[in-house]
């Protein structure tokens, strides 16, 4: 067997956070599908996520079985050259692809938790950055698969083909990391932002914002990942000086998937744990009405919303609403009473009737009562 320490490296790596990344996406699942049977579109594009991040490390690993990891000249084997190029060549895209999709999945889990305490301006900034963010990861598919045609002469020398010049290619891929690395950052400061305005016990804001907050690790990842593809070699030894990046690829959609999923176990944590806990805040409704609505979740009988007791999952919502507003899909406790077609720009306005409801639960740790 030929000595490949890199390769090695790839796979202990890979597969170490792949299984964390595993268990915590399937806690996740768990805990929306069954113990809360809550789930949404965050949970739909996290599937995905995880299946492109399998493929991906499944890819990488092949790549090292022929050899990635090594110098190119030390792959004596014609056909495990021409592998292990193929297959290092083909893995990054699935987790390009993942990563763009898992952020997706993180703006609407924050659209989920954060509820009224962010306004539409806001979100629209958020997926602005993520729309941005994605277009640049297609791009940068785009230049691995295109970067020479016919895409078999990438990695079959036997095959004559025309290639641009690997500046571009690593101009888009140097631009695809540092946007992605900054909306990683705005995406795990933002939760910091929301909750530092509530209204709550200050042990329990920073536990929220150390847990939705943890997302500021995939950016640490993602900027170094940055930096390695602007120290890149070249593509005449890519066994070798591709090893590094593929360590990066791998660390960073399964670190987005862990950091994502994370908040989403709570409820199962404290329910196995035999703990009850519950947010506790008020936070200004619109800044035009200048009223609040406060609230503590309570227990839930059954599925229920999020934010219900033992089944709450950070979401600051409460019940569900008639409202015929957009953001009725928020399940709000806010009942605006005005005709569709204007109501918005009235409320917007402080124009308008407003029906807000309090919510008032104990809060239980073993057997301590508050």
């Amino acid at each position: 067997m030929t000595f490949n320490p890199e390769g090695n490296t790839i796979l202990s790596v890979t597969w170490i956070l792949g299984g964390i990344a595993t268990i915590s996406f399937f806690g996740r699942i768990y805990t929306r599908f069954v113990f809360q049977q809550n789930h949404g579109w965050d949970d739909y594009t996290m599937i995905v996520t995880w299946l492109l991040a399998i493929v991906s490390a499944s890819l990488a690993s092949v790549a090292v079985h022929y050899g990635l990891g090594m110098n190119i000249d030390d792959i004596k084997d014609p056909f495990k050259k021409i592998n292990a190029v193929k297959y290092l060549t083909i893995a990054p895209n699935f987790s390009i692809l993942s990563v763009a999709l898992g952020k997706v999945s993180i703006v609407l889990l924050l659209r989920r938790v954060t509820g009224l305490t962010a306004n539409r301006t806001h979100y629209v900034v958020l997926w602005l950055l993520v729309f941005i963010s994605f277009c640049l990861s297609i791009a940068a598919v785009v230049a691995v698969l295109r970067f020479c045609l016919p895409t078999e002469s990438i990695w079959n020398k036997n095959i004559q083909g025309k290639c641009i010049d690997p500046q571009i290619q690593l101009s888009v891929g140097l631009t695809q990391a540092s946007f992605n690395a900054f909306t990683d950052l705005v995406l795990a400061l933002f939760p910091t932002w929301v909750f530092w305005n509530l209204q709550m016990k200050t042990r329990r804001k920073i536990g929220l914002m150390l847990v939705m907050g943890a997302g500021i690790f995939g950016a640490v990842i993602t900027s170094y990942k940055a930096y390695q593809l602007r120290n890149l070699t070249g593509h005449n030894n890519l066994t070798k000086s591709w090893s590094p990046i593929t360590i990066w690829n791998c660390a960073e959609m399964f670190v987005l998937i862990i950091t994502a999923s994370v908040p989403t176990v709570q409820p199962l944590v404290r329910s196995t744990l035999g703990t009850r806990s519950t947010l506790q805040y008020s936070y200004p409704l619109k800044p035009s009405t200048r009223s609040k609505l406060s609230g503590r979740g309570g227990r839930s009988t059954g599925g229920g919303e999020a934010g219900d007791g033992d089944n709450q999952d950070l979401s600051i919502r409460t019940k569900k609403s008639s409202s015929p507003y957009p953001d009725s899909t928020l399940n709000t406790s806010v009942d605006r009473i005005l005709p569709s077609e204007t109501s918005q720009k009235n409320f917007e306005d402080g124009n308008g009737i407003i029906k807000t409801a309090d919510f008032t639960i104990t809060y239980e740790e073993g057997s301590a009562r508050r």
